[in-house]
């Protein structure tokens, strides 16, 4: 089963770096966008920002294909949340900083929250017992003060761009770490436990 998946796997994670580079670019050529201040949606705002639309997409279908499905109920419902979340907040724009917030700007927002927290919470319901769930928990953990600082302001608001793609590079990380084979062996093996001692 696990060799049959690994094309899927491969193209996920390969659409995945793409995305990653297409962002690489982005930030290369936007010098108006602060990777340390401002949010990485903002890149969406300026000329050419349909590449971040683009970036987002690709993730999304890279996780489709990458995540590990039909292990768990609970898992394929927060995996579906960060892949929704993903193409919603794709579609959706982020409101202009400082300015009046509006609906589509508020479902953006929400919908980057649901993404944010529903991969780490897929991670641990998903039966496997490996170093994932370390980092699952550990990105729930960066959550605190990004969601603190949207509450708190300066001076966490000042690095709030900077606390956004830390996040995102560690979610992205183990979206692909997921679907690796050696990962694909053990989620078979969690779930088929007689199977593993056969072999």
């Amino acid at each position: 089963m696990g060799s049959r998946r690994l094309p899927g796997r491969t193209i996920g994670a390969t659409l995945i770096g793409t995305a990653f580079v297409l962002v690489l670019v982005l930030h290369a050529s936007m010098r108006a966008v602060n990777p340390v201040r401002d949010m990485i949606s903002d890149y969406a705002r300026q000329p050419h920002g349909w590449l971040f639309g683009l970036a987002v997409l690709l993730v999304a279908t890279g996780s489709v294909l990458t995540l590990p499905w039909r292990r768990s109920a609970r898992a394929d419902v927060f995996f579906a949340g960060w892949c929704a979340g993903l193409v919603v907040l794709a579609v959706c724009r982020r409101d202009v900083p400082g300015g009046l917030p509006t609906v589509i700007g508020q479902i953006h927002l929400v919908a980057a929250l649901v993404a944010l927290i529903s991969l780490p919470f897929g991670v641990l319901a998903a039966p496997r017992r490996h170093t994932l769930r370390f980092a699952a928990v550990a990105c729930l953990v960066m959550l605190a003060p990004l969601f603190a600082s949207f509450i708190l302001g300066p001076p966490l608001r000042d690095v709030l761009g900077l606390l956004e793609r830390v996040l995102l590079v560690a979610e992205l990380a183990m979206v692909v770490a997921s679907g690796s084979p050696r990962a694909a062996r053990r989620d078979v093996a969690v779930t088929n436990p007689g199977l593993s001692r056969q072999s």
